[in-house]
C-alpha cells in the first residue's frame, strides 16, 4: 500500500481524535523517554493548547504495564489517556484499559500488533521505511500541521541520529529547520542532549527537557546547562566503549558485539556501530548495570529487519522496533537463549526461508 492510499485513514484519525479531545478536559500523556517521545508530547500539547495535561514517563528501559505509574494517572482522573511513541503491544494496552478505563489514543510509528479506531499507526501498511520516520512526523501527517517544523524535525533527528545526514530525508529536514537558523548538526546535538537524560536515568531531566522544548523550543535546549551536563557525563562512557569495542562474531552479513555498560547507552552504541558498518547487520548484546537489564539491539541501514522482528515476537520474545531496527529485552543477564534465537531467526529470514 502506498503512502497516498492511507490519506482516508489519516483523515479519520484526525476527525476522531479532534472530536474526542473537544469533549475532554483532562488528558494524561504517557510518552516514550527519548527525543521523539518527548517532542511528540510537546507537539500534542501545542495542538490542543486549552486542555489540561499531565505527563507520565514509563520506567526507563521497560515496555510493560508495571513500567507505568497507574496510581499517578488514576489520581489525575483523565478523560483521555494518550500514549505516544512507546511501542507497546496489544497486551499492555488491554491491561492499561482494564486498570484505568476511559478512552485511549495511541500514536506510534513502531511496528505493533495493535488494531482499533484510535490506534494511529500506519507502519504495518506502508512498505517504505522513510514513510513514517518518527512519531512527530506521524502527528504532522494526521493533523496536517505546517507549524512547528523544527519540533517535528527534532523527532526525526532523535530516531535517525547521524544517519539523517545520509538519508533521503536530509533535504526535507534542512528545509524544515532553515527559517529557525538551526543546522543539522545542531538538531542532532539537541537530540543527544535530550536523550542523555534517559541514558543516565534522570527522570527530572526528561521532564525538564520537555518543559524547555514546550516553552522555548530547540534553540534553548542547546543552551541548557542541565542537559549539557548530562550529555558530557554520558559522552565519557560512550567514547570509552567505542574506542575499545570489537566484534565477537561475524556470520554472513551479521556482526555481533557484546558489552557491559554503566548507563543505558544501548541505542547510541548500536547506531554508531551500524553507521560504521552500514552494509551489515549489527547485533549488540548490552547488559546495562544501572537498569539491571540485558538488551539485544539489532540495526541495519541496508537490510529490512521486519520479518525477523515479527518472527521473534511470534516466538514469545519481548521485542519492539521498526523496519531497520529492533530491540529484544532479555529475561536474564547473559540472555543466551534470546541471543541464539535472534541470530537463528536473522539468518533464516535473510535466506528467504
Amino acid at each position: 500500500m502506498s503512502s497516498a492510499s492511507i490519506i482516508p485513514l489519516l483523515n479519520k484519525w484526525r476527525e476522531d481524535i479532534t472530536k474526542l479531545m473537544k469533549s475532554s478536559e483532562r488528558v494524561a500523556i504517557i510518552h516514550h523517554w527519548d527525543t521523539d517521545g518527548i517532542a511528540s508530547a510537546v507537539l500534542m500539547s501545542k495542538l490542543f493548547i486549552h486542555k489540561s495535561f499531565s505527563y507520565h514517563i514509563p520506567r526507563i528501559g521497560l515496555y510493560e504495564l508495571d513500567a507505568i505509574d497507574i496510581r499517578s494517572i488514576r489520581n489525575y482522573s483523565p478523560d483521555v489517556i494518550m500514549i505516544l511513541d512507546y511501542g507497546v503491544g496489544k497486551d499492555v494496552i488491554e491491561e492499561l484499559r482494564r486498570e484505568l478505563g476511559g478512552r485511549l489514543i495511541v500514536i506510534d510509528h513502531h511496528i505493533t500488533n495493535l488494531k482499533e479506531d484510535l490506534i494511529c499507526n500506519p507502519v504495518n501498511i506502508i512498505h517504505n521505511k522513510d514513510g513514517v520516520p518518527s512519531t512527530t512526523w506521524l502527528i504532522r501527517d494526521i493533523f496536517r500541521i505546517e507549524r512547528y517544523p523544527t519540533l517535528i524535525a527534532l523527532g526525526v533527528a532523535g530516531d535517525y541520529g547521524r544517519y539523517l545526514e545520509k538519508s533521503n530525508l536530509l533535504k526535507i529536514i534542512k528545509d524544515m529547520i532553515r527559517e529557525k537558523n538551526i543546522s543539522i548538526d545542531q538538531l542532532i546535538k539537541a537530540s543527544l542532549m535530550i536523550d542523555a537524560c534517559y541514558r543516565c536515568g534522570d527522570y527530572n531531566g526528561i521532564h525538564h527537557a520537555r518543559q524547555i522544548l514546550r516553552k522555548y523550543g530547540v534553540e534553548k535546549v542547546l543552551e541548557d546547562a542541565i542537559l549539557k551536563k548530562n550529555l558530557e557525563y554520558i559522552n565519557e562512557e560512550i567514547h570509552e566503549i567505542l574506542s575499545e569495542i570489537t566484534e565477537i562474531k561475524i556470520e554472513g552479513p551479521i556482526i555481533v558485539f557484546e558489552v557491559e555498560t554503566n548507563n543505558y547507552i544501548t541505542s547510541y552504541l548500536g547506531r554508531e556501530l551500524a553507521y560504521k558498518h552500514n552494509d551489515r547487520i549489527i547485533v549488540l548484546i548490552n547488559y546495562v548495570k544501572r537498569l539491571g537489564i540485558s538488551y539485544i539491539y539489532v540495526r541495519s541501514y541496508k537490510y529490512s529487519l521486519n520479518r525477523a522482528l515479527m518472527e521473534l515476537r511470534r516466538k514469545g520474545l519481548y521485542v519492539g522496533g521498526k523496519d531497520n531496527v529492533f530491540v529484544v529485552t532479555c529475561k536474564t543477564k547473559d540472555c543466551e537463549e534470546e541471543k541464539d534465537l535472534t541470530l537463528r531467526v536473522l539468518m533464516k529470514t535473510l535466506s528467504g526461508d
